[in-house]
């Protein structure tokens, strides 16, 4: 063990009994040292976070950190059979119909807007073999003055 994780570990020890001391019901802290103890517990704490951090630095790896999360996040996050899982979720949020009722000439479109300032990504769909070169749909385009607003695109 290197030196400072022996000073960490030490630290730890002491500040640990202090917190247990300060919260034990059975034994309390007489209360011309409470506000001493409680001092001493919170320099400690910020002492051990700045020696395990100076320890940290020394380690050539200390840039990669790998947390090993439930199981269950894993799948969620990892498996592409959890792909069903996110499926509405990726579709409903932050998706809107431009022309959902367009039978006539088999039109449909539909924006994913984004967060804040970024465009929105618009798909027209023509499922006849006809062209639709007249096909009008109001998209949301990102206006200066009025923020956003509807405009026709073809």
């Amino acid at each position: 063990m290197s030196q400072a994780r022996g000073l960490a570990v030490a630290i730890g020890v002491v500040a640990t009994i202090l917190l247990v001391w300060i919260v034990n019901p059975w034994v309390a802290v007489p209360d011309s040292l409470s506000g001493f103890v409680t001092g001493a517990f919170w320099i400690l704490s910020i002492a051990l976070v700045v020696v395990l951090y100076l320890d940290a630095r020394r380690d050539p790896e200390s840039g990669t950190v790998e947390i090993e999360g439930p199981a269950f996040t894993r799948f969620l996050f990892s498996n592409s059979r959890a792909g069903i899982v996110w499926l509405p979720i990726r579709l409903f949020l932050g998706f809107t119909w431009l022309e959902a009722s367009d039978a006539a000439h088999n039109v449909l479109a539909f924006a994913r807007l984004g967060e804040g300032d970024t465009l929105p990504l618009v798909c027209v769909l023509n499922l006849s073999p006809v062209p639709r070169e007249d096909a009008v749909v109001l998209a949301p385009v990102k206006d200066k003055a009025s923020g956003w607003r509807l405009r026709a695109i073809l």
